[in-house]
């Protein structure tokens, strides 16, 4: 879902006709707006730290239980 909105901000904010503001040598009022590629970007930071936080609680609970199965860890 998160990879999914994330194409389609990406490709919603495309436009061939508009240059990258930090192309040398065009006009100020053709540029694309670099927020939402910004955004996007930050959101698939935090999506794998997420990612890699999580995996890191379940590779903890592994090592103290044995098991990362909820019904042996709570008996």
């Amino acid at each position: 879902m998160q990879s999914s909105i994330i194409i389609y901000y990406m490709i919603s904010v495309w436009n061939p006709s508009v240059m990258t503001p930090f192309y040398e040598g065009t006009s100020t009022t053709n540029h694309v707006d670099p927020v939402p590629q910004v955004l996007m970007l930050t959101a698939i930071v935090v999506g794998f730290a997420t990612t890699a936080l999580c995996l890191a609680v379940v590779i903890r609970i592994k090592k103290e239980t044995g098991t990362i199965m909820y019904n042996e860890i709570k008996a």
